[in-house]
């Protein structure tokens, strides 16, 4: 019996009432697929890495540069931050000869827009349940138009321009972080280097409802939410000296020029000294506050946190929001696990991880982590910028009070080559999982190659090997991208077939006998009891009669939640005249 071909005619007559001189109908479906964002444009690979499935080059994507001395044309991409709403596109902030937010096609990878946006954009932050992005702008500038700090885009309308959101004085600019939940539907929450406040944001009005100040700090960056226990973890930057002996930094100011700063943190507190705040004071004595743990029903500070070895550090939550992750500044020595607590309640130390990347003391030696669940397993990955090796650590015990066992993963076969990652400055060295697969991937600036690798067991326990290298793949951002839309509808496709097909493939003792002693045969199925045709066949196409209702479905209820939305904030949006922004903390920036 042939009926399945049968099927897929259908589907090719059905698709055939397209016009073929429709570009977007007649692309191949990429999705998932892990997306790599580089300099060079995007490049779009299966899960283990074998297989280019696109290239997006940077001249399709990005605008000119033109070099003032040479004359020289040239396109270079500079991503600053990439989020997948899911169902329909991957946004990706872009400071390229202007500000943008490129939208790219989640099934296609085709490049759908590039939205202006407030100058510099860097941060973002996507909420599916209000199918909105959120854009925290570095250096706004009146004279381009900007009136904030943060600029929204609805994931459902892309032509929907909403009034963009000041957290304190436009001149107040530099780093800064904007978070968004579903767990939090109504409230976002942003805040700026250069000011000691955290802002409170109506997700609906587009206004800021509180500015809460915090003690101490010069300044709020590098913040992550727990849904778990709704605790921010922030990391609260500080004022330090320098220029002169026995002060923090010693005789020498670093990058930038110093001013008088008042220290308010450490041994070498004084007022009105030659000094530095924000990240030239990371890693010093005054260094001293750490993460902020900051309980959002109760409006206030309910922990502070360091590493085991007493550094500050840049929060990590992991995506379960379980776990609260110490990336302090000890040259990656080691990585302090916090488990988050109950709500209203500073989360606690349950375990330290040793890493062993270096002691390179005020380096951050651990730049990312990645998390994987995979069978019975719960694993963290630890990368560094200062080494060839990653750090594989089983959490599965942690839970229940056990100890973590970790094993160390060459990502060279000459353990004493040179390091294949940038450091320093602006330098990244960023993993991925490629989810429900046994491939993780860690990417390598200095020699623009990706390092592949493949998790399996032994004797027990979880390890990992180096399957590849991906060559000619500069990278800046990695992410793998599923549409889960539709994936959550063909696991309701598969699961109906299956129950239809136990279901028609059953039969009633009672009727078996019923038809051998009538001599009666079955439409539904042949002497074997096996499904006839015709059965079959009207299985087939009543899957997918379901498919295009759900399909039908999904459309009407987006087009319902656009009609029915409100529009008060919206307005025609402008495309200003941009100039190139100067990036004050590189195109490849530590963010």
């Amino acid at each position: 019996m042939k009926v399945f071909p049968l099927a897929l005619g259908f589907l090719g007559l059905a698709k055939g009432d397209v016009p073929m001189a429709d570009y977007y109908y007649h692309q191949q479906d990429l999705s998932p697929a892990m997306w790599v964002f580089g300099t060079q444009g995007i490049y779009i690979y299966n899960d283990d890495g074998s297989v280019l499935k696109k290239h997006l080059p940077a001249e399709d994507i990005c605008l000119p540069i033109t070099d003032e001395e040479t004359g020289e044309t040239s396109h270079s991409c500079s991503w600053k931050g990439v989020v997948s709403d899911g169902s329909n596109n991957v946004w990706a902030t872009n400071t390229n000869a202007g500000s943008y937010v490129e939208v790219f096609n989640i099934d296609h990878g085709m490049h759908v827009a590039s939205l202006p946006t407030c100058n510099f954009p860097w941060n973002i932050d996507f909420n599916p349940l209000r199918s909105e992005v959120w854009v925290h702008c570095w250096s706004p500038k009146p004279e381009l138009g900007d009136v904030g700090h943060i600029d929204v885009f609805s994931t459902t309308s892309l032509s929907l321009d909403m009034d963009q959101i000041a957290i304190g004085e436009l001149e107040v600019h530099g780093h800064g972080t904007v978070i968004t939940d579903s767990s939090m539907p109504n409230t976002v929450y942003g805040n700026t280097l250069d000011v000691p406040i955290l802002f409170e944001i109506d997700a609906n009005t587009k206004k800021v409802l509180q500015e809460y100040e915090i003690p101490e700090v010069s300044g709020l960056y590098r913040m992550e939410y727990s849904h778990v226990n709704n605790h921010i973890f922030m990391r609260g930057y500080v004022c330090c000296s320098c220029g002169f002996e026995g002060s923090d930094l010693g005789m020498e100011c670093g990058r930038g020029t110093p001013s008088f700063v008042d220290v308010v943190t450490g041994p070498n507190q004084a007022n009105n000294v030659t000094g530095k705040c924000g990240h030239s004071c990371e890693g010093s004595p005054s260094d001293v506050l750490g993460v902020l743990e900051w309980d959002t029903k109760s409006k206030g500070i309910v922990g502070y946190h360091l590493n085991s070895l007493g550094y500050a550090a840049d929060p990590y939550i992991d995506p379960t929001g379980k776990y609260l992750i110490l990336l302090a500044n000890d040259g990656g020595r080691e990585a302090t696990i916090i488990k988050t607590g109950k709500n209203g309640e500073p989360s606690k130390q349950a375990r330290v991880v040793d890493t062993g990347f270096s002691e390179e003391d005020g380096e951050k030696g651990i730049w990312d982590v990645c998390f994987i669940e995979q069978e019975s397993y719960e694993i963290a990955i630890f990368v560094s910028t200062l080494a060839n090796f990653v750090i594989l650590a089983d959490m599965t015990q942690l839970t229940t009070g056990g100890t973590i066992n970790t094993e160390k993963i060459w990502l060279t076969d000459d353990q004493e080559a040179e390091v294949t990652s940038n450091h320093g400055r602006g330098a990244r060295r960023n993993c991925a999982w490629a989810f429900g697969s046994p491939y993780v991937w860690i990417d390598a600036g200095k020699t623009e190659e990706v390092h592949i690798l493949e998790l399996s067991t032994e004797f027990g326990k979880p390890t990992a090997t180096r399957i590849r290298n991906v060559p000619n793949t500069p990278s800046r951002f990695m992410a793998w991208v599923s549409n889960h839309e539709k994936d959550a509808i063909l696991a309701q496709t598969e699961a109906l077939i299956a129950k239809q097909m136990i279901s028609s493939t059953q039969k009633s003792p009672e009727a078996a006998s019923t038809s051998k002693a009538t001599g009666q045969s079955s439409l539904d199925t042949t002497d074997t009891g096996i499904p006839s045709a015709v059965a079959i066949t009207a299985l087939v196409f009543g899957v997918l009669a379901f498919i295009v209702s759900v399909t039908l479905l999904l459309k009407y209820n987006k087009l319902t939640k656009l009609l029915e939305g409100d529009n008060t904030s919206a307005k025609v949006k402008k495309i200003p005249v941009q100039e190139a922004p100067v990036d004050e903390y590189s195109t490849t920036s530590n963010a």
